[in-house]
């Protein structure tokens, strides 16, 4: 019955990070779900004799259960839906299959009529269930917010193109056809028509009818070309975000206590914390560069304001890999040393961002190192030219990453370059 579920899922490495919309994900067509017949076989003192269905798992399914919430592939039209009381719902567009499940450690069992159960092993560190090629990943783990609630501080439109800004991020909607590239400048410049500035709205390279870029607070003129290469009229834009960002704040100090303490004396909560984060990165869109990138600023943000940062912990992890949110006890004094308190290194920073907008790179990797992850086809197969760096991308720095979030070329020259790095 879960035919959907030999859908091939490809995650797109960190350099090259993911855009708002990510490269498809190749898939074998989905068959119809095969019909479940009972044969009937009547004699004079017996009743008919049914082909029994599977029996939905106990509804007292011990709780908390692992597995229960709702899965998905990246962004596609897929979810499953595993529920406390044993069965489960699979969507892939306007197809729904539904049965019962069984699970142990380690695996998930889904129960199938007329076939043969489909087992998903699960990875622990990475919040995944894995089927051949698939990784679904547990989408609820992201807090459950209402996006609209981070407001549109700009909006503008013409014959050919809406444009709004919702935090920092800039959303691009052609009223008609799908457009191919975009470019940023500074109000009055004019990009070349074949200048390093433009970008396609998509990694896949294929036009879209919408797309959304993380901005640096500012003025801006956004150009865009559609699927033909016709240079729709340009519109001027303001990003006011409200942002807090280190580099324009002096005095910011790491914190010394837990955070789920200092937070309490700037009257606000953890809870509200996560909340904020995940409204941020809902609003910029989950799966995609701008959502990544949104999180990450999201947090400096929020404690930036309150005069603190995340102390940077060598070693460290940003927490457990199930976990999701601000870690509470970031701050907190190592025990056994004098000067190593709770943090996070570059690498682990990176990967709570992505993680914050329902992308795990764990599922790349066994540990948080991300060394590797550009080069898992080839040796430095995902590497581009530093001056095609987008919203999200990562530059490595040595043995040490940043992630790149937004571009400075504000004069569109093409020559010189600047970027602002979490």
């Amino acid at each position: 019955m879960l035919a959907v579920l030999f859908l091939t899922a490809c995650f797109k490495t960190p350099s090259q990070a993911i855009e708002d919309t990510p490269e498809p994900v190749v898939s074998t067509p989905v068959p119809t779900p095969a019909t479940v017949s009972v044969d009937v076989t009547v004699e004079e003192t017996e009743r008919p004799i049914e082909t029994p269905l599977p029996t939905p798992a106990p509804t007292d399914t011990p709780v908390p259960n692992p597995y229960a919430g709702t899965w998905t592939v990246l962004n596609r039209p897929f979810s499953l839906t595993l529920r406390l009381d044993g069965t489960y719902e699979a969507r892939y567009r306007d197809q729904t299959l539904e049965g019962s499940y069984l699970f142990d450690e380690g695996e998930v069992t889904l129960e199938r009529s007329g076939e043969d159960p489909v087992s998903l092993p699960y990875a622990a560190d990475a919040d995944l269930l894995r089927y051949l090629e698939v990784d679904l990943i547990r989408s609820e783990m992201i807090a459950e917010t209402d996006a609209s609630s981070v407001p549109v501080s700009f909006e503008h439109q013409n014959d050919a193109v809406r444009v709004r800004v919702r935090g920092a991020v800039v959303e691009a909607e052609l009223k008609t056809g799908a457009a191919q590239q975009y470019c940023f400048t500074a109000q009055g410049c004019t990009p070349k028509e074949d200048g390093r500035d433009w970008f396609d709205v998509s990694d896949s390279g294929e036009p879209q009818s919408l797309f959304k870029v993380f901005k640096y607070d500012g003025a801006y003129t956004l150009w865009i070309k559609d699927a033909n290469g016709t240079l729709l009229p340009s519109i001027d834009l303001t990003v006011t975000s409200g942002y807090t960002y280190p580099i324009d704040t002096p005095n910011i100090e790491p914190a010394r206590i837990p955070i789920e303490h200092l937070l309490k004396d700037y009257a606000t909560s953890l809870e509200e914390l996560n909340r904020a984060i995940a409204t941020d990165a809902a609003a910029a869109g989950l799966y995609t560069r701008a959502g990544a990138v949104s999180a990450g600023v999201s947090l400096i943000s929020r404690m930036a304001k309150n005069g603190y940062a995340i102390p940077y912990q060598g070693s460290g992890t940003y927490h457990a890999g199930r976990e999701w949110g601000a870690n509470p006890n970031w701050g907190m004094k190592v025990r056994g040393t004098e000067k190593t308190y709770v943090g996070m290194h570059d690498a682990a920073s990176i990967i709570w961002a992505y993680k914050q907008a329902g992308l795990n790179l764990f599922a790349l990797g066994s540990s948080v190192s991300i060394a590797s992850l550009g080069e898992r086809e080839r040796k430095n197969d995902n590497r581009i030219d530093y001056d095609r760096a987008e919203s999200g991308d990562l530059i490595k720095n040595g043995r040490h990453y940043m992630m790149v979030i937004d571009r400075l070329d504000r004069n569109a020259d093409g020559v010189r370059r600047g970027f602002v790095l979490k």
